[in-house]
């Protein structure tokens, strides 16, 4: 049996490019952490070891078994319907793990986070991206559902590609860091990069850490503004789409590397004004991690005013 003061409480953030897992003891206080690869199956072949192997050296550094786990809550990419509870179980199952495991997507648990149970529209944006929705009934709504997809942080990168390839923005100050970037001396063998990378993971991540050299340049590029605004109008029209069913006014926010960015965060807030949407920008409580944790209390009757309140200092967006 347990001992009853090394029980735990273990909360997961598993996205495309990163898998992070803490544990917290019954005052909310962290005794273990770790952080591992990606834990999605749509963007490694190795997301359950890696999740797997990821919770266990959080155990290890909590001095806990996985019999002192009291609740277990994962927010997970990739975990889209029914059928993918399957594959996010086995990538959280350990020897000695017997109490409640909760799997959600990774949106979900970045939600409860940003609002801690509130209504509120939370924009996704980094490795992958997605918009959320919840309602003060908790009906969840999301804009892929609605046919609608905004962009990641690589799709910044697509955007100057593009247009440096169609001779847009050949003297603008991102052309030669594209082309560093990519190892290439000229836009035909830039070309050739891309088109022969094209089913290749690799290239997604290549655009993806480009795109924060896009945001560092908006002040002078050209072509770094037009690629943000862009995003930011797209992201604009998702969020209104996914606020409608919460009233005329509703708040907003953000999690991802995309999404928390201070010059894409000003353009998307001027585009949404511009729009006319009466949508309020909400600073998040905690990050997607807090969220998970948060998850992981509640569904182990844990949770209390000083428990969200310890999280919020620990998990700070």
């Amino acid at each position: 049996m347990a001992d009853f003061d090394k029980q735990i409480v273990v909360g997961i953030d598993s996205g495309g490019s990163t898998t992070r897992v803490a544990c917290v003891d019954r005052n909310a206080r962290v005794v273990g952490h770790a952080i591992g690869g990606s834990g999605s199956p749509q963007h490694s072949s190795t997301s359950e070891a890696t999740v797997r192997s990821t919770l266990q050296r959080a155990l290890s550094k909590s001095g806990r078994s996985t019999q002192d786990v009291v609740a277990l809550a994962a927010g997970m990419a990739g975990l889209n319907v029914e059928d993918d509870q399957h594959w996010a179980a086995t990538h959280t199952e350990l020897d000695g793990i017997t109490s409640t495991r909760v799997h959600v997507n990774d949106t979900v648990v970045a939600h409860l986070g940003a609002f801690l149970g509130e209504p509120g529209v939370l924009v996704v944006a980094g490795t992958g991206s997605m918009i959320l929705g919840i309602d003060r009934d908790g009906r969840q709504h999301r804009n892929d559902q609605l046919h609608h997809y905004a962009g990641a942080a690589r799709h910044l990168a697509y955007d100057v590609v593009h247009r440096l390839l169609i001779g847009d923005g050949v003297n603008d100050e991102l052309g030669p860091l594209v082309l560093k970037h990519w190892h290439v001396t000229d836009l035909v063998g830039l070309r050739a990069a891309v088109e022969a990378s094209y089913e290749s993971e690799a290239v997604k991540r290549a655009f993806g850490t480009f795109a924060p050299i896009v945001t560092a340049h908006t002040q002078t590029s050209p072509l770094a503004r037009g690629a943000v605004k862009r995003l930011a109008a797209l992201t604009a029209v998702g969020i209104q789409l996914v606020g409608a069913p919460l009233g005329a006014h509703f708040t907003w926010s953000g999690a991802g590397s995309v999404a928390t960015n201070a010059t894409f965060v000003d353009a998307l807030t001027r585009e949404l004004e511009q729009s006319g949407a009466r949508a309020r920008f909400h600073q998040a409580a905690m990050n997607p991690l807090g969220g998970a944790v948060l998850l992981g209390l509640r569904t182990a009757g844990w949770e209390s005013p000083d428990s969200v309140n310890t999280l919020a200092q620990t998990f700070k967006q």
